[in-house]
């Protein structure tokens, strides 16, 4: 039904390996894009909201959470027992709740701001957690937590009541950070959580997801991970490469294709993806163009990831496209994707192109 509709209906079988997934009280599932953790979670949170139980979903980048909003919006559910938030909005969000000052990050050097976010942060919410009982929660859930800071993870088990659940999803192939929860995840045993594992896809084309099943082994084989299984009625068309001699060539060629789908193929502009590597600042090629003034004169809007819902939540904003850096986007999902500003492929940017092309 398309990103903004997605439902999951379970056979029996289905239903109750479902069950017995998250009749763990703590679970930790490693899974490679398009396998289903967002969706899965979503419907837990769901679930677990219409049962009272006190529900917080927690991701790193804002687009998610907003793409969390969009999978429970269809459902009927008691709103007021499930939050859904970034994690460093939630600690604003609380500490502004409970009236206690933190610290604003926003004019503070690059270096000073990753200490706010992966070490200010973490330990203010511990501190509020452990002075304030009643705020912690029955379930927690953190969707993508390879972009979690490893400060995070015991600050999040205060976050849960003493009998509550959680439940942590995360793809170590789409780890761009450093000093992130991989590393503690990767062992669920040790740290005394049951450990599953997602290699399905289900998003993607099966010609997608056997073309990264072929850059993951060649280029990124130490985590032993692949798709054991691809779709065999969705083939879908090969990925088409689209060569450009320079930054202008990039953005013209681009453009190009977005009108190709618009005018020829008829999707709407909230169909579409245009994701990038590195920068699409014009002044570090030379140049005075700009994609985000290009796309413009298609005559349609250009929002980002934190923009993320608004085409599916109000019909008017249908003329949005999707304009964004690859890690910001992950999570996400378009049914056309334009992957721009590669110049290699190595490991570096096998994992950007991964997330990249499994956005489709």
């Amino acid at each position: 039904y398309g990103e903004h509709m997605q439902e999951i209906e379970f056979d029996e079988d289905q239903r109750m390996l479902y069950n017995f997934m998250f009749s763990n009280k703590r679970l930790i599932v490693r899974g490679l894009a398009g396998t289903g953790k967002t969706i899965l979670a979503a419907k837990k949170a769901t679930e677990e909201s219409n049962n009272e139980k006190k529900v917080l979903v927690l991701t790193k980048t804002v687009g998610v959470g907003r793409f969390l909003s969009l999978l429970t919006r269809s459902k009927q559910f008691k709103r007021n027992f499930l939050e859904i938030s970034s994690i460093d909005g939630f600690v604003s969000n609380l500490a502004r709740r409970l009236k206690i000052d933190i610290n604003n990050p926003q004019k503070l050097e690059d270096e000073d701001k990753r200490k706010h976010f992966d070490e200010y942060l973490p330990s203010v919410c511990k501190k509020i957690f452990e002075e304030n009982n009643d705020k912690k929660f029955d379930v927690l859930i953190v969707d993508e937590g390879q972009d979690f800071h490893k400060n995070w993870y015991d600050v999040l088990k205060q976050m849960v009541k003493d009998d509550g659940h959680m439940f942590l999803f995360y793809d170590p192939l789409q780890t761009t950070r450093e000093n992130t929860m991989v590393e503690i995840l990767r062992t669920p045993n040790k740290v005394g959580y049951f450990g599953l594992e997602f290699n399905t896809n289900y998003r993607n084309t099966s010609t997608i997801s056997n073309v990264l099943s072929k850059l993951i082994k060649k280029y990124i084989p130490e985590n032993k991970l692949d798709y054991s299984e691809h779709s065999d009625v969705n083939i879908g068309r090969n990925p088409t490469l689209i060569e450009a001699n320079s930054f202008d060539e990039i953005i013209n060629k681009t453009v190009l294709t977005v009108k190709n789908y618009l005018d020829n193929e008829k999707f709407k502009p909230m169909d579409i993806g245009v994701l990038y590597l590195g920068s699409m600042d014009g002044k570090n090629y030379n140049s005075k163009m700009s994609m985000t003034r290009e796309l413009k004169k298609l005559d349609i809007k250009v929002i980002g990831a934190r923009e993320y819902e608004r085409p599916y939540f109000n019909h008017k904003s249908a003329d949005e496209i999707s304009f964004s850096d690859v890690n910001s986007f992950k999570g996400l999902e378009k049914t056309a994707v334009i992957l721009a500003n590669f110049e290699e492929i190595n490991e570096k940017t096998v994992r950007e192109i991964y997330t990249g092309l499994s956005r489709a």
